[in-house]
């Protein structure tokens, strides 16, 4: 870590970016569990340990790299992968910047996932998030994916990608639906998709 911190405090953002195209190469061409977590853990370091200015050049970088393994099937690299976006989205917090970040990592790939019947993958992505929401509260994840399903505009039936992720932030939601006026909003929303599909009286 000390080594990894000073090489991205002292290194300009040529070298480093240089050291992400190594780690790129390898993390791609690899197939053992431990050089990935390896691999990852030197992204968080990275993460943790560049300025301000750095950080957000590198930042789609690290992302690229991660992405490929939130839904990794040995549960230490999911974790690790977790903790590398947790790093950046509490260092980078703007709405600007995560909101994109969950779109395309969690929401899109979740949709993917459920068109091609990849069960197995949907499945391990959605125990990434719940992790992410887990460890870090103070970065509103869940009101996040909330808003990416759509919550205030319920036009349209929940597809099973939205449904899945409304199942995975249930219980981080459950014990203040009654107190928050968006979390009302969900269970307004579930009540209107449930009468939907309710058959109609005859009388």
């Amino acid at each position: 870590m000390s080594c990894m911190r000073g090489m991205v405090e002292k290194f300009g953002e040529k070298l480093i970016n240089q050291a992400i195209d190594i780690f790129e190469q390898l993390i791609e061409q690899n197939k053992q569990d431990d050089k990935t977590i390896g691999i990852i853990r030197v992204m968080f370091n990275m993460a943790q340990a560049a300025t301000y200015r750095i950080l957000t050049h590198i930042a789609p970088r690290i992302i690229h790299i991660v992405d490929a393994t939130l839904t990794a099937e040995h549960t230490d690299i999911r974790e690790e992968s977790a903790q590398v976006m947790i790093t950046l989205f509490q260092r980078q917090p703007d709405k600007a910047f995560i909101e994109p970040i969950l779109e395309k990592s969690f929401m899109l790939k979740l949709k993917s996932f459920v068109q091609e019947k990849q069960d197995a993958e949907a499945n391990r992505l959605i125990e990434t998030l719940k992790l992410i929401i887990a460890r870090a509260p103070e970065l509103r994840i869940d009101d996040r994916m909330l808003i990416l399903c759509d919550i205030l505009n319920r036009e349209w039936p929940f597809t099973i990608a939205q449904a899945k992720v409304l199942r995975a932030v249930a219980p981080f939601i459950a014990s203040k639906v009654f107190h928050k006026n968006f979390y009302r909003t969900v269970i307004t929303a579930l009540e209107a998709e449930l009468l939907k599909f309710m058959p109609k009286s005859e009388d």
